[in-house]
C-alpha cells in the first residue's frame, strides 16, 4: 500500500510539474535577406511565432525536438502575408542563442519545399 501511494504521489508530482512549466519568451530576428524580428514562446516542447511590423506579418506554430542532422531544434510551420496561400516553415537551433542556424522553407502544394534562405539568427 505505501508503494502505491508512493508512486501516486510521483505521478502526481511529474504531472503537476509539466502543467505549470512556465512559458519562455524570446525575440528572434532573422539575419540574412530577411525582414524577420517575431516573438517566439516555449512552452515545454510547444513553440508559437508571431511577427506583426512593417516587414510582414506571420503566425506559426510547431514544436521543439530531436531531428537526424541538426540536432535538437524548433520547426515551426505558419503563414506569412508575404506568401499568400504558402506554408512557410522555420527551423532555428534550440536553445536559442545569438549566432544559432535557420533555415526558411515554403510549399504552394503540401509536396515540395523551396528552400527560401538559411543563415544565423540573433536573440534579441
Amino acid at each position: 500500500m505505501k508503494t502505491m501511494l508512493a508512486m501516486m504521489a510521483a505521478v502526481l508530482l511529474a504531472t503537476t510539474d509539466v502543467a505549470a512549466s512556465k512559458t519562455k519568451s524570446y525575440t528572434i530576428a532573422l539575419g540574412g535577406k530577411f525582414c524577420v524580428v517575431a516573438t517566439v514562446k516555449v512552452k515545454g516542447v510547444a513553440v508559437t511565432a508571431n511577427e506583426n511590423d512593417s516587414c510582414q506579418t506571420y503566425i506559426g506554430e510547431g514544436f521543439v525536438g530531436t531531428v537526424k542532422g541538426p540536432g535538437k531544434v524548433a520547426i515551426i510551420g505558419g503563414q506569412s502575408n508575404k506568401y499568400p496561400g504558402d506554408e512557410i516553415t522555420i527551423i532555428l537551433q534550440y536553445p536559442f542563442v545569438t549566432g544559432g542556424a535557420y533555415t526558411v522553407y515554403e510549399t504552394s502544394d503540401g509536396v515540395t519545399m523551396n528552400e527560401l534562405g538559411s543563415g544565423t539568427y540573433t536573440v534579441q
